[in-house]
């Protein structure tokens, strides 16, 4: 159950101008979500390198008020209008609504910020929210998880905070029919998925890159060989995709950057998209990151949240630190492995602790299995259900909680 789009459905204010800055969405305490640079801009539409933002009501008369200015975490989340910090609108609409898209569905929200009156000049008086908002929740098939109603404060400049509620998540346990219980839990592997490789070719995975600076010391496949002194080039461009085909679909649970200080940290990549793809030509972005910037030598660690399995994986950098080529260490994988665990009760610790979120995968390779035996305990107020399925006439590969 990942959260897709945030929308704000606001009411028209009592002010001139209805008016609502300095959004920041955050998935802890400290992690924001950063927007990354701007793409495109208008009064009701707009795009960063992680959002997509919408709106059914704008002001056209200046671009100091676009939309994407709501959410854009380099600028101020307060001050003056030529901060461009907040969107505005003169319009009659009874109600507007704000909707973000997040590019790479997010696992959670911790808490959003935002600032119902955003402008401390002389004109800011006459402009902001005074009314109760709604703030939903959507998630990738465009149901709502949560609707809270806001009161907004009446403060000028002042950002204020809305905490989320825990996310009530489905879980899925299989039964059969036999007081057996069976659920399907996974882990990350510890080891490097590929071992160290010796070409672009080899029985292992095929590598490519999208330009070489030199095919003998600086080849694609280098990044993948295990020698932290080796690295692939590319031919004297910024940006540049380096791809793998394996030999079959893998479920991956995290990736690993690598940089080592033989080279200029200015080579090093700082923004990218970690995509998948079945045929090598339809590519699904998996995550996303912005600003990453290098020292001493280090490995960095992305964990991947999406449960999905792909048997081509390529890191698509779209920007470096500012040299004139781009270098790349390491790129290595740990597979996300299942395991079949069996349990003798259902009851509702048993849900919470072994029950899988929203989707059950029948048809992943599993590494291994074990039965649990526990003290029974009666559920509480969670709801459950049950659905027979006739396993001689239907074949089941995946589970999905709607």
């Amino acid at each position: 159950m990942a959260i897709k789009k945030v929308r704000f459905v606001i009411q028209k204010s009592s002010f001139a101008y209805t008016a609502f800055g300095g959004v920041r969405f955050y998935k802890s305490e400290v992690d924001m979500v950063n927007s990354g640079s701007q793409v495109s801009a208008s009064p009701t539409s707009g795009e960063t390198q992680n959002f997509l933002a919408t709106s059914d009501a704008g002001y056209p008369s200046t671009n100091a008020y676009y939309l994407p200015y709501l959410v854009d975490t380099n600028k101020k989340q307060t001050g003056v209008y030529t901060d461009l910090c907040y969107w505005l609108t003169d319009s009659a609409n009874a109600t507007y609504t704000i909707t973000v898209e997040f590019k790479v569905p997010l696992d959670k929200i911790y808490k959003i910020e935002f600032v119902p009156r955003p402008d401390t000049s002389t004109i800011g008086a006459n402009r902001g929210i005074d009314k109760p908002f709604m703030l939903e929740l959507i998630d990738e098939n465009n149901k709502v998880l949560i609707q809270p109603t806001i009161n907004p404060t009446t403060q000028l400049n002042t950002i204020q905070t809305c905490l989320v509620p825990p996310l009530i998540k489905n879980k899925i346990l299989l039964s059969s029919g036999d007081d057996k219980y069976y659920s399907i839990l996974s882990e990350i592997a510890t080891e490097n998925y590929l071992p160290p490789l010796t070409g672009n070719i080899t029985e292992y995975a095929e590598i490519s890159a999208s330009s070489v600076a030199n095919t003998t010391n600086n080849d694609a496949w280098k990044a993948f060989d295990g020698d932290s002194s080796t690295f692939w080039s590319s031919a004297s461009v910024k940006t540049g995709a380096l791809a793998v085909k394996l030999k079959r679909k893998v479920f991956l649970g995290q990736y690993v950057v690598g940089f080592a200080s033989n080279v200029s940290v200015t080579a090093t990549p700082k923004d990218w998209t970690f995509e998948g793809s079945s045929d090598g030509v339809n590519w699904t972005v998996i995550d996303t990151q912005i600003n990453q910037t290098w020292g001493a030598t280090e490995k960095r660690v992305f964990k991947i949240n999406r449960l999905e399995g792909y048997d081509h994986y390529r890191l698509n950098i779209t920007a470096n630190n500012g040299n004139t080529s781009l270098i790349l260490h390491e790129l290595s994988f740990n597979e996300r492995r299942f395991k079949e665990v069996g349990i003798d009760n259902s009851t509702e610790n048993t849900f919470l602790k072994y029950g899988v979120n929203d989707k059950l995968l029948l048809n992943a390779n599993l590494s291994g299995s074990k039965f649990l035996k526990s003290a029974s305990a009666t559920l509480g107020s969670g709801k459950s259900c049950e659905h027979t399925i006739d396993m001689s006439k239907r074949r089941v590969d995946k589970i999905t909680l709607g």
